[in-house]
């Protein structure tokens, strides 16, 4: 009796779109490294704010304190990592 069940393979044409799709990926991701068309953060308003005037937008302190206050009462029922 074989103990591993056996394995199915996807057919051929499948096989070749995944296998494309992921060259694709990796050819944008190292073009993407040495030639940046796309920034590299959404918050780059925020960056550029920050570098110049050493001040985070008001909002952006808001919504960080409310996901702290948030996140605070569920904090003790997690186990801890040691």
């Amino acid at each position: 009796m074989n103990p591993h069940p056996p394995i199915t393979l996807r057919p051929r044409w499948q096989r070749w779109v995944w296998l494309l799709c992921g060259v694709l990926s990796l050819i944008t991701g190292v073009v993407g490294i040495v030639l940046p068309l796309l920034p590299t953060t959404r918050f780059g308003p925020m960056v550029r704010d920050w570098r110049a005037q050493r001040a985070l937008p008001l909002r952006a302190k808001q919504l960080a304190m409310a996901m702290w206050l948030w996140r605070l009462p569920t904090r003790k029922t997690e186990p801890r990592l040691r």
